[in-house]
């Protein structure tokens, strides 16, 4: 019976921590083919087929740096070096991603953003150069363009979307699964209920890349899609469930084991 006690206990520790959303610092990791899971009620999900180009895409937002990388798509420039100006990195309004809309887990609407990214060696199997952190994605609206979102602030910004709402989040990527640049490596979903207000409002979307996987290549470019209307995702696999499901294992494996002494 003692036996049995402790099972319990520790199948219904490992529930409370899963439970817990994001109290305890995650990594989704989304270095294999089709991997996806959710932070913070949104979903992310591996890209292995579908071209990000410029041709596909609208890139609103490229920064570039080795080591470590932030910025987002307007503002002052000089606040974040790594900001690469131009066609790339743009104003964006909440009426642009309405084409962008998908109906996700849950029948839940979704905006989705597309992500690029560009690491070394990508076509050498296993190369840890091939792997880039995500450790940030902090979403803001405000009523007017070039606004500094992360830099002093504002009383005109709304938050809308964190990662790191309450956790120091991070997913990983591998660049090796989309053979290069022009490639997209990643979706992301952030529910539209997060985005509440007139469609006039500009989106600033703010990203942090680089620990502990490094960026040591070409340019990582967040956009929204233009060639084609996004298509509905599958649902992720909740871990609790999975989770569960071991403990339960765990369960009959003790009670057969117990009948046949």
């Amino acid at each position: 019976m003692k036996k049995f006690l402790i099972c319990m206990l520790g199948v219904v520790s490992g529930l409370l921590i899963v439970a817990s959303g994001n109290a305890f610092a995650a990594t989704l990791d989304l270095t294999n083919l089709n991997s996806s899971g959710n932070i913070v009620d949104a979903y992310f999900y591996q890209l292995s087929s579908a071209n990000a180009g410029t041709g596909n895409f609208d890139p609103f937002l490229r920064i570039q740096n080795n080591g470590t990388e932030v910025g987002y798509n307007s503002g002052d420039p000089s606040a974040y070096p790594d900001v690469k100006t131009g066609t790339w990195t743009h104003n964006l309004q909440l009426s642009d991603l309405q084409d962008n809309i998908v109906s996700g887990p849950g029948g839940v609407n979704y905006y989705e953003f597309l992500l690029d990214i560009n690491q070394k060696n990508q076509n050498t199997p296993g190369d840890p150069d091939q792997l880039l952190s995500v450790n940030a994605i902090k979403i803001y609206l405000a009523s007017s363009p070039n606004v500094n979102v992360e830099i002093g602030s504002s009383p005109l910004v709304t938050p809308a979307y964190n990662l790191d709402a309450s956790a120091d989040n991070t997913i990983t990527l591998s660049a090796a699964l989309s053979n290069g640049s022009g490639m997209g490596d990643m979706k992301a979903y952030i529910p539209t209920s997060y985005f509440a207000g007139s469609l006039s409002q500009y989106v600033y979307f703010y990203t942090e890349m680089g620990v502990p996987y490094s960026s040591n290549d070409g340019f990582e470019e967040w956009g929204e899609r233009t060639g084609g209307s996004p298509t509905n995702p599958p649902v992720p696999e909740p871990a609790t469930m999975s989770l569960l499901g071991l403990g339960l294992l765990g369960l009959v494996g003790f009670r057969r084991k117990k009948a046949s002494n």
